[in-house]
């Protein structure tokens, strides 16, 4: 990212807003809220926390040890796509 793409008003902001007590800092959630607007937000048909996946999806939130077996599936697609 370029360095006028990073705001840190956005980050103080954010910060801010953080129940500390009951929530935790999250590095993506802080990430997307200092990058916008230069970087959207999938929209909730693209990018889902549960569910089928299929052709349109680009993104599934996975925690561990989840993350591995999604990566995976995400490269036998990438290699289909490129060699088949």
């Amino acid at each position: 990212y370029r360095e006028d793409q990073f705001s840190v008003d956005a980050l103080t902001a954010y910060i801010n807003s953080i129940d500390w007590k009951h929530a935790k800092f999250t590095d993506q959630a802080a990430y997307a809220t200092m990058f916008m607007p230069a970087v959207e937000r999938l929209p909730a048909s693209r990018y889902i926390i549960k569910g089928t996946l299929t052709d349109d999806i680009v993104m599934r939130h996975y925690t561990n040890p989840s993350r591995t077996k999604f990566y995976f599936y995400g490269m036998s697609r990438v290699y289909a796509k490129l060699f088949h």
